[in-house]
């Protein structure tokens, strides 16, 4: 299977997410099949787990993430 693996990378708040969207629908309107991945969050299990990762009304040290980084990428 040939292609490409484009990684878009970046501290919080400054719109990974956003410019992956613009990077995903230019790629698709020109004809270039795409899958999105993140990190975490690429099975069921994974994606339950950034969610509460991203959340932020549960709280979260540290540790904990650390650890659900590592359950979600063993998903």
């Amino acid at each position: 299977m040939a292609g490409k693996f484009i990684c878009i990378e970046g501290g919080e708040g400054v719109g990974k997410t956003t410019m992956t969207a613009i990077v995903t629908r230019w790629l698709q309107a020109n004809d270039y099949p795409t899958e999105e991945v993140c990190d975490p969050g690429s099975t069921a299990l994974a994606k339950r787990l950034r969610e509460i990762v991203l959340d932020k009304t549960i709280p979260c040290n540290a540790e904990q993430q650390a650890l659900l980084y590592v359950a979600a990428r063993s998903a």
